[in-house]
């Protein structure tokens, strides 16, 4: 994105985001709220964005996305001026209506650049919002497009590159939105740009799309791919399961010291993109150091959870958090043992922490089914899952239950808009236990991690 729309564009996408607070009688197939990680099932994911991905960032929540965590985006009447269009679109950023999504989830990518440096660089973003009844867009794309169609709004003084935004109403397929073309300054590199900011209403969810640097063929694709998407709703998890337990043939007995740090994942199986920050344990080590790298980790996977004082933690789940989260992590002294955790190369979205997952693999001479770990983890879950207020700001426990597993799924978000996430999932079978946590990555990444780990042990 060039330095011009880098105000313009949030300020357009936010139309498209909160156009949503019309009730709408008709039926759709997706016809009921879905959770935070049902929306990450039918959000685009990246490896389905049109072109090579440089940088991205992705953030599930109940409101859109504030990429500085202070909701400070210049509005259009300040940085265009007056007039009945930008007074229109002004109006849109600050529709709250009662219809306000239970759950939500987007992505957005800078894409690589051109092979021409006169064109600028693509980016996208991509947007599922999940409402607790229908929703519908188009009243305020009706009377944005009578107000704004063919419209050309010029920056003010605060643009020392006398920007130009002309409007024109789009309509592709389901999505109806603007095209929106911009022009500054010729000497200004890249000085003409095209992108489409659109939404459509299905059902009870919406789905926005922000597109720039893209030809409309390559926007319709997108569109229809994330509609099949969405219609195709989240996977259950039997499927998952039925799916898992066909395919998967994991080793029954003990295994080896050797055998387990053969089997632990490592650079060159690890799914993601990593920094040179990588962590990889066996034996007594992992427990011997000063600072244990695991512990580190047990950190990450509870801190969304964190609260100032223990008594803000509801009463039903304190016991088993102050009591049980230690064995529910760790077990008892194994008898081989191994660890390896990545961080990924980018931060956390809304954080100055880095995002990773890190797998722990335990092997016993008993079979792990007597040390009646994976009670300990439905405890918990019946205790602690919901949702609750407290000092520093709201906590989210949701269950994750992947492939047969046991886990949770974790969401912090802090008062001053820090976002906290977390994945942590639990596999036992016959004499080896395997322990995998995700820091600040999405559930799709989530599910790579533990695929990339069974198919080690498969072999």
């Amino acid at each position: 994105m060039t330095r011009a729309q880098t105000l313009t564009l949030p300020i357009l996408s936010a139309a498209a985001l909160i156009l949503t607070a019309c009730g709408s009688g008709d039926p759709d197939p997706v016809d009921e709220p879905m959770t935070q990680e049902q929306i990450n099932q039918v959000l685009l994911p990246l490896a389905d964005f049109p072109g090579e991905v440089e940088v991205y960032e992705e953030h599930f929540g109940e409101s859109p996305w504030d990429p500085d965590g202070d909701d400070q985006w210049l509005g259009m009447a300040e940085y265009f001026g007056g007039g009945e269009c930008v007074e229109a679109l002004d109006s849109m950023g600050g529709i709250d209506g009662e219809n306000q999504p239970v759950a939500s989830g987007e992505r957005w990518a800078g894409l690589q650049p051109p092979s021409d440096p006169e064109d600028p660089s693509p980016t996208l973003r991509v947007r599922v919002a999940s409402y607790q009844v229908e929703t519908s867009v188009d009243a305020s794309w009706d009377e944005l497009h009578e107000r704004c169609d063919g419209e050309t709004i010029e920056a003010g003084e605060l643009d020392e590159r006398n920007q130009q935004i002309t409007l024109e109403a789009a309509d592709l397929g389901e999505f109806r939105g603007f095209i929106v073309h911009w022009e500054w300054d010729e000497d200004e590199e890249n000085h003409r740009d095209t992108g489409y900011v659109l939404s459509s209403a299905q059902g009870r969810h919406v789905i926005s799309v922000t597109a720039n640097s893209f030809d409309e063929e390559t926007v319709v694709t997108v569109l229809s791919e994330q509609l099949d998407l969405l219609h195709a709703g989240p996977e259950t998890q039997d499927e998952d399961d039925d799916e898992a337990d066909a395919d998967r043939h994991l080793p029954d007995g003990p295994l080896s010291q050797e055998e387990l740090t053969g089997a632990v994942l490592d650079e060159t199986h690890f799914p993601l993109p990593i920094s040179e920050r990588v962590y990889r344990e066996s034996g007594e080590e992992i427990w011997e150091a000063e600072y244990p790298t695991w512990h580190f980790v047990l950190m990450g996977a509870i801190a969304p959870a964190a609260t100032s004082r223990q008594d803000e933690i509801p009463a039903q789940c304190r016991p088993h958090w102050e009591e049980d989260l230690e064995t529910m992590f760790e077990g008892p002294a194994a008898d081989a043992a191994a660890l390896f955790f990545a961080t990924k190369p980018e931060l956390r979205t809304g954080s100055d922490s880095p995002a990773g997952a890190a797998v722990l693999l335990q092997s016993y001479s008993e079979e792990v089914a007597a040390h009646d770990t994976q009670q300990l983890w439905k405890d918990f879950l019946e205790g602690c899952a919901g949702q609750f207020e407290h000092e520093r700001g709201t906590t989210l426990v949701e269950e994750y239950a992947p492939y047969g597993g046991q886990g949770f799924y974790a969401r912090g978000e802090r008062e001053n808009g820090e976002e906290l996430t977390s994945y942590a999932a639990y596999f036992e079978f016959g004499h080896t236990t395997l322990h995998v946590v995700g820091i600040g990555i999405s559930e799709d990444e989530m599910d790579q991690v533990i695929t990339a780990q069974l198919e080690n042990l498969e072999q």
